[in-house]
């Protein structure tokens, strides 16, 4: 009688801890209930309800590929100044002609079984060059050097040819939610890594031909950091959505510089010179635009098609000018800061 009681009384004491058991499976087959420590009626203010793209398809699996129109600006590349013969006459900086350039993105990403959380890996190439020139009348005007040691205005023409590779790879974790009934959220966080690679050559003509000297600078640096942000989508009917997009990294560079030169006036001289630095290098981010997308095929496949206009900057990015000014002047000289801008299209689809 006595084991038939503690039996019992042990089954009865067991029954929580069964149906704590029996609630915790029905939670893993259906995914957006809340968490075990939230109640039901708590659901609105204590869970934010996934807002990424669920197709029916086994894969659930995304795929992008952008085509971006983008401009890169580094300051501290002037190649020489126009220096006037008269005081009254103000001098000018020959600046280089930034342009625009086209360059691409692709991404892959997948939907993952935890807490609607997506993971995604994007990568972005932009390969470009531009060009700078000026030619002066060697009366009122003579040109500076502002990449040779010798800075004696003596020169009457100049031509420089800036090569910049830009080569980047981000990784992120990204939980899209719904914060309102139109408004969805997409905060982020990952790594971002890779390359910014630059290279100047600068010409520099005496009025007398063939008397001619160069100048080549290069920079090359790997970078990688922690990379975090948060998107907007504002949904306005019909499929179409007002997107905005902002991002800042902290990324510890590595970079490899170069400078030398050839004087060719009466005898030919010879500079060479090499250089290592490391930084950490803040790194922010922008976009603004909107946005198009629909299911089909039974929700099995959903298309979506982008257009934003771009922004970032990184600071601390012109080490060849540091080089050739620390050379001249012997003083620490501040990089100067790296700008991108333009127009991005992206077409997305999910399966």
């Amino acid at each position: 009688m006595k084991r038939s009681i503690y039996k019992l009384f042990y089954f009865v004491a067991a029954l929580p801890f069964l149906s704590s058991t029996a609630s915790a499976k029905e939670e893993c087959v259906t995914e957006k209930k809340a968490p075990a420590a939230t109640k039901e009626i708590e659901m609105v203010s204590g869970y934010n309800a996934s807002s990424r793209i669920d197709v029916n398809g086994a894969w659930d699996v995304f795929v992008n590929g952008s085509y971006i129109l983008w401009q890169p600006r580094q300051s501290g590349l002037g190649i020489a100044e126009s220096i006037p013969t008269l005081a009254t006459n103000r001098a000018s900086e020959v600046q280089m002609d930034f342009d625009f350039h086209s360059g691409f993105k692709v991404a892959i990403g997948t939907n993952l079984n935890h807490d609607n959380w997506m993971a995604a890996v994007e990568y972005t190439r932009l390969h470009c060059h531009d060009h700078a020139s000026s030619t002066v009348d060697g009366v009122t005007h003579f040109l500076s050097a502002n990449w040779l040691l010798s800075t004696t205005p003596s020169f009457v023409s100049t031509d420089g040819h800036w090569k910049f590779e830009y080569d980047v790879l981000d990784l992120s974790f990204i939980r899209p939610c719904y914060v309102g009934t139109h408004l969805t959220f997409k905060p982020y966080f990952g790594l971002r890594g890779g390359w910014i690679d630059q290279n100047l050559n600068a010409q520099y003509f005496l009025a007398v031909t063939d008397q001619e000297s160069t100048s080549h600078n290069k920079s090359d640096t790997w970078m990688i950091g922690p990379r975090a942000g948060i998107g907007m989508n504002w949904f306005l009917g019909k499929g179409f959505r007002l997107l905005a997009h902002a991002a800042g990294s902290l990324l510890y560079q590595e970079f490899e510089n170069s400078h030398s030169e050839v004087i060719n006036t009466l005898t030919v001289t010879n500079v060479s010179f090499k250089d290592e630095n490391h930084q950490v290098t803040p790194n922010v981010e922008g976009d603004l635009g909107f946005g198009w997308g629909t299911y089909f095929d039974n929700s099995n496949w959903h298309f979506d098609l982008l257009a934003s206009y771009h922004f970032e900057v990184y600071w601390s990015q012109n080490d060849m000018r540091r080089i050739r000014d620390e050379l001249v002047t012997t003083d620490f000289a501040k990089p100067g800061t790296l700008g991108l801008q333009g127009l991005t299209i992206t077409a997305q689809l999910d399966f």
